[in-house]
C-alpha cells in the first residue's frame, strides 16, 4: 500500500447509503487500495471511485482531488470551489 497517497471517503454512498466515513481501507490485490462499505460489504476503488465489488454494476462513489503543499496543508478539490481553484 502507498502511504503517499491521500484520499477522501464521501460521508455517505449514494448508491447504498452506507457510511463510507467508517468504511475499511483494503488492499485487495497488490497496488489497488479500496473502501470496503461497513454495511454492504461492497468494495470502491480509492483512485476512481468505481465498484470492485460486486464488478459490473456500474456503481461509483464520489472521489475528490487531494494535494499537500510544502507546508504539510492538505487541500481537497471539492466541487462547490470548481476546477480553477484546485489545480494539481
Amino acid at each position: 500500500m502507498n502511504s503517499d497517497k491521500l484520499f477522501l471517503p464521501v460521508p455517505d454512498l449514494k448508491v447504498t447509503g452506507g457510511p463510507l466515513y467508517l468504511a475499511d481501507l483494503e488492499e485487495l490485490v497488490p497496488g489497488q487500495v479500496c473502501l470496503k462499505c461497513p454495511w454492504h460489504k461492497w468494495t470502491f476503488s480509492i483512485d476512481s471511485g468505481c465498484s470492485i465489488k460486486p464488478a459490473g454494476r456500474g456503481l461509483v462513489a464520489k472521489t475528490y482531488p487531494v494535494k499537500v503543499n510544502r507546508e504539510g496543508q492538505i487541500y481537497i478539490g471539492f466541487d462547490s470551489f470548481g476546477p480553477s481553484a484546485f489545480e494539481i
